[in-house]
């Protein structure tokens, strides 16, 4: 009889789940709120405004690219309906323990029930979509660790090993995609592999035949309708554009003039600690901002102003789409996409 697999210890993870909060804590130790309060007074009612305008441009923009991935398969859905699934999604890998994935499921469930779109071609618009999101990613943080090495902000010896993780990082989304547009099914093959098979009836059976499915729409898209991707890739430019503008607003209003490249380097190190397993990298965040706005000759009161502001930001998107996606997921609405006429 085969031994059952002992799970992982779970003081590991409580380990994690404690010991960044309690080490921005200690971090923070001789922070006054005199002085956290003194660099918030910086922020006026405009200023406020302005970066809520701008994060807004932000949002909408998130959905471009996969509008435009379903408007190059002949599917026009509404903008602004797309940007409140994203939304939805967003909070959902907000809350939950990693901020890259978790919200994905919802997007393919929305179209496909809102929109009467195929649960494979729904499915591959939400892959394309995340590949990328994920290259975009990889690319600004690949580049954004150059302009932290070259600035000498890293820790003592890691800036190559940091510079190698993120272009690694980077080569399995190019792999997918380039795999696709050559028509290859690479998790289908990786299915196979574990023996999933798409024969017979069963739960597996099903799981590999919607997997097969989903990535024949994938190469299909990625074969007729390059466009799609290109100009996908133009929305997340776009996106990337928008999201430096915001946080250089954000730091010069709260009075922490940075260059160009010194913008870059703490929005890479936020970047970074997305990847903790954390709810919304909490913690991971507020430590990461700490590290990098004090090592550029600014006060901890103001990071921590800075990440006050963020967190705020990302926590009230959060809620409201949290509450969109428990409105739209329990609609009745089934309207179909309308073919494109061009």
């Amino acid at each position: 009889m085969r031994a059952r697999r002992r799970p992982a210890a779970p003081w590991l993870r409580y380990a994690l789940w404690l010991g960044l909060p309690l080490a921005l804590a200690w971090m923070l130790r001789d922070v006054s709120l005199s002085e956290l309060a003194e660099s918030l007074r910086a922020l006026t009612v405009g200023e406020l405004a302005i970066l809520a305008a701008v994060n807004l441009l932000v949002v909408l923009a998130f959905s471009g690219r996969w509008w435009a991935l379903l408007r190059a398969r002949g599917l026009r859905l509404p903008y602004l309906a797309l940007s409140a699934y994203r939304l939805a999604a967003f909070a959902i890998s907000y809350f939950t323990p990693g901020t890259q994935f978790g919200g994905e499921p919802l997007q393919v469930h929305l179209v496909h029930y809102r929109h009467a779109i195929p649960l494979p071609t729904a499915t591959a618009s939400v892959v394309l979509d995340k590949t990328i999101e994920l290259i975009s990613n990889f690319v600004f943080l690949a580049l954004g660790l150059a302009v932290v090495v070259r600035l000498g902000l890293q820790p003592t010896g890691s800036g190559v090993p940091l510079q190698a993780l993120s272009l690694s990082l980077l080569v399995l989304p190019v792999a997918y995609l380039v795999g696709a547009r050559r028509g290859k099914r690479p998790g289908t093959w990786l299915a196979a592999r574990l023996g999933l098979r798409a024969s017979g009836s069963g739960t597996q059976a099903r799981i590999a035949r919607a997997m097969e499915e989903s990535e024949s729409e994938v190469a299909a898209a990625a074969q007729q309708a390059p466009g799609g991707i290109l100009a996908g890739t133009a929305f997340s430019a776009l996106t990337w554009g928008l999201l430096l503008l915001e946080w250089a607003l954000a730091l010069h209003f709260l009075e922490i003039d940075l260059s160009a490249a010194e913008v870059v380097a703490v929005v890479t190190a936020t970047r970074l600690a997305l990847f903790v397993p954390l709810p919304g990298a909490a913690g991971a965040l507020e430590a990461s901002l700490l590290f990098a706005v004090t090592a550029l000759g600014y006060s901890a009161a103001q990071a921590l102003s800075l990440a006050l502001v963020i967190r705020l930001r990302d926590v009230a998107f959060g809620g409201l789409g949290l509450w969109l996606g428990g409105w739209l997921a329990g609609g009745d609405s089934r309207a179909r996409p309308k073919p494109d006429s061009g």
